[in-house]
């Protein structure tokens, strides 16, 4: 079994190489010289699932999966060569240079330390001792830039009305554009990010229910004991038919902590404050509160699933008429779970969520008198997505809604379909 070792101080180092098949090893190793680190972990995890689970072929998707941004997956590849005598050295520093990335300066000198101390490679010792010498474990990062456009189009059977969330019984053609910018800078335990979006969907038909959404932030992550936190502040603004409709700041922090068996526990809180935009939607302003709870497990092989758990309680000013009052503040809770398989380039998932919402006022209907709404509403859908290098992906979607109403104005079934192409940078 061939090595190649190609050490550079600011990222994981080497690459290994898979004698088992020549023809597979060249392209592999010609994706990763080209760049294209996304192709090259493709290939050696098709060497994986035909059955090679060698040293080399788990140092090779450390490289690549750090290469691509892929953390947790390079860490658990590395974690694994701790034990093995050729190649524990390099496994260690590489989790130490990971360590330094994640913001966890304290271990990531006490791997340097180790490896500096006991390497029997006398220049990788030396790399070490320079990474402590120079401080490195707790260095600036440079600011960063990455981002990402979509566009896609698609038919929805029984288009609902963004203001009542009620099924109209009109179907519709769409396109959907969505752009994202994001960037990061500041030292590696506490870097700041900020954010942007973009996202507009246009009907052929039904042009009232035109959307537009231009939101943006800013925050920063910073460390406490295992928990990585994440706090920061958002603007959204949105627009219905073109014109003004609602804008939304909000306040939010996440909390994340990994755990055993490739799984991670995340726990987000969020408060925003909804003003209208327009006098027509005044009801619809006030607050609302999000918690969002997520369990997830994927250890970067063919599998991978996710469980949640979402509550959204809104303050609305409700509507008010002479005749009738409708009430738009409700307490929402809602489970779900998503599960996934990857074949090479290909990943087709699929989810299910059930939520059940209380409105916190009756609503009062000419001729009905007065009935407390609540709802139940079933969702399920299966996203295809098919990675044609590392920056292009086709993604195809297909999604259910089924709506259960005590008041049978909300009722509603609801079918859609999406085909696009998303384009990252």
């Amino acid at each position: 079994m061939r090595v190649l070792a190609t050490v550079l101080l600011s990222c994981v180092l080497g690459t290994c190489c898979l004698a088992a098949d020549d023809d597979l090893f060249s392209a592999a190793e010609a994706a990763f010289k080209a760049g294209e680190f996304a192709t090259a972990a493709t290939l050696f995890e098709q060497a994986l699932q035909a059955g090679d689970d060698s040293t080399a072929l788990r140092y090779n998707l450390g490289v690549v999966y750090f290469r691509q941004g892929q953390l947790a997956a390079a860490r658990q590849n590395f974690e694994s060569l701790l034990d093995d005598e050729g190649f524990a050295d390099w496994a260690r520093y590489n989790i130490a240079l990971i360590d330094r990335q994640q913001g966890n300066g304290d271990d990531a000198r006490d791997g340097f330390a180790v490896v500096a101390r006991t390497s029997s490679d006398a220049a990788l010792a030396a790399l070490a001792t320079q990474q402590l010498q120079t401080g490195s474990a707790r260095a600036s990062t440079k600011p960063t830039l990455s981002g990402s456009l979509s566009l896609a189009g698609g038919y929805n059977d029984n288009v609902v009305d963004p203001v009542d969330i009620a099924g109209t019984d009109r179907g519709d053609h769409f396109i959907e554009i969505v752009g994202t910018v994001s960037t990061r800078w500041g030292d590696t335990k506490s870097p700041w990010h900020a954010n942007a979006i973009g996202y507009v969907s246009r009907y052929d038909d039904i042009r009232a229910y035109n959307v537009s959404l231009f939101a943006g932030g800013v925050g920063r992550a910073f460390q406490l004991h295992d928990w990585q936190l994440d706090g920061g502040v958002e603007y959204r603004h949105l627009l219905l038919d073109d014109s003004g409709y609602l804008g939304e700041a909000a306040a939010k922090i996440t909390a994340t902590h990994a755990l055993p068996w490739q799984s991670e526990f995340r726990i987000n809180y969020e408060f925003a404050s909804i003003n209208s935009l327009n006098d027509d939607y005044d009801m619809l302003a006030g607050d609302v509160h999000r918690l969002n709870i997520d369990l997830t497990r994927d250890d970067h092989g063919p599998w991978y699933g996710q469980l949640r758990y979402r509550m959204q309680l809104d303050d609305r000013a409700d509507r008010e008429t002479p005749t009738s009052y409708t009430s738009f503040s409700a307490l929402r809770h809602e489970v779900g779970g998503r599960v996934g398989r990857r074949w090479g380039p290909v990943d087709v998932s699929v989810d299910a969520g059930f939520r059940h919402s209380r409105f916190l006022n009756d609503n009062v209907l000419p001729g009905l008198g007065a009935i407390r709404r609540k709802d139940k509403l079933l969702r399920v859908g299966g996203i295809a997505q098919w990675r044609l290098d590392d920056h292009w992906t086709v993604i195809g979607e297909a999604r259910y809604s089924d709506n259960r109403s005590t008041v049978d104005f909300y009722d509603y079934q609801q079918l859609e379909f999406t085909l696009g192409v998303e384009r990252t940078f």
